[in-house]
């Protein structure tokens, strides 16, 4: 048995038999049954009693026994720690911590053979937010149970918070067993298979991370194609959209040539040139497409457009020299 802090205030053992006459030794302050009314003898470190009972349990104090673990357990407050008699009723941030260790003065090996389970039952009615690491949690009725598994050869330091209203607690419940696994291990074998697991790992984390990075590459790669994409599209809208405007332009042009070659039997040589030019220049505006398809063409047309041009400022010169201002006036060209 322990205080509410974990320090030892009595060490008890327990032990069973059958029915019949039985004789047993211990070093023990006292003994009484637990189950039965049977008298019990005790003569230094022998004990005597008879029973009829198909189970009977003798219980018996220990003489300045030692347990194999330290036990502690401390409670705080708002960060101050308070006895469990004082902390009770209060309300607050609390933390309770458990650590448990090997006690040295203990000379036995239930240390290296036992495993613990320690057990706190908190009322969720009183306590909320509660957090913990390293626990098994469970809802039991209103109370959240709290269950700690410390190994054998293994100690525990951990705590576990919660915001409590009037807070007060069941006894914590420490029981410890003999754990004995019937299993021969080659503790070497799995050294080499842990250490190959990480180096899988390893090269699993650096794979994603290569993948992640191309992602990224490709990712940027597809909006700059997505960009230029656009921007070659606005470009051919606009490279379509002149040539319709030019050939308009032409067209009206020739309009304005043929009114014009009507108006003075002078112009008739001159206009029938640039009329030869223009139809030329259309010839080859008619071949020119906005798709990239036929940027070959475009060229070829270019090549075109340029003598059609030529010829249409050696016409225009010889319109000059023949007709005055007052001539392209009343053809309605200025």
């Amino acid at each position: 048995m322990t205080d509410a802090d974990g320090s030892v205030n009595g060490v008890y053992a327990v032990n069973i038999f059958g029915s019949g006459d039985i004789t047993d030794h211990g070093s023990y302050d006292s003994v009484k049954m637990l189950n039965t009314n049977d008298k019990i003898t005790q003569d230094g470190d022998k004990i005597t009693f008879s029973t009829n009972a198909e189970k009977a349990y003798m219980q018996g104090t220990l003489k300045n026994a030692e347990i194999p673990w330290d036990i502690s357990i401390k409670y705080f407050l708002d960060g101050k720690e308070y006895t469990p008699n004082d902390i009770a009723g209060k309300s607050g941030k609390l933390e309770i911590k458990l650590k448990i260790s090997k006690n040295e003065n203990c000379k036995s090996d239930f240390y290296e053979n036992y495993a613990l389970q320690a057990s706190f039952a908190l009322d969720t009615e009183l306590c909320s937010n509660i957090k913990t690491d390293g626990a098994t949690t469970a809802n039991v009725g209103s109370d959240k149970q709290i269950s700690y598994t410390i190994l054998p050869n293994k100690g525990i330091d951990t705590s576990i918070t919660a915001d409590v209203k009037d807070f007060e607690m069941d006894a914590v419940s420490i029981n410890g067993v003999k754990l004995n696994l019937d299993i021969d291990i080659d503790s070497s074998e799995i050294s080499d298979e842990v250490a190959e697991l990480n180096d899988g790992v390893t090269k699993i984390d650096d794979g994603a991370n290569s993948v992640s990075d191309g992602s990224d590459k490709l990712k940027d790669g597809g909006a700059k194609l997505s960009k230029g994409s656009s921007q070659l599209s606005d470009g051919a809208k606009t490279l379509d959209n002149g040539i319709t405007k030019l050939s308009s332009g032409v067209s009206s042009m020739q309009s304005g040539l043929k009114e014009l070659s009507s108006q003075s039997s002078t112009l008739t040589k001159g206009s029938a040139q640039m009329r030869s030019a223009l139809a030329q220049l259309q010839s080859a505006l008619n071949t020119v497409s906005a798709d990239t398809k036929n940027l070959k063409k475009l060229t070829y047309a270019s090549s075109e457009i340029k003598t059609a041009v030529s010829e249409l400022t050696s016409g225009a010169q010889q319109l000059k020299s023949s007709v005055d201002y007052s001539q392209y006036k009343s053809a309605n060209l200025l």
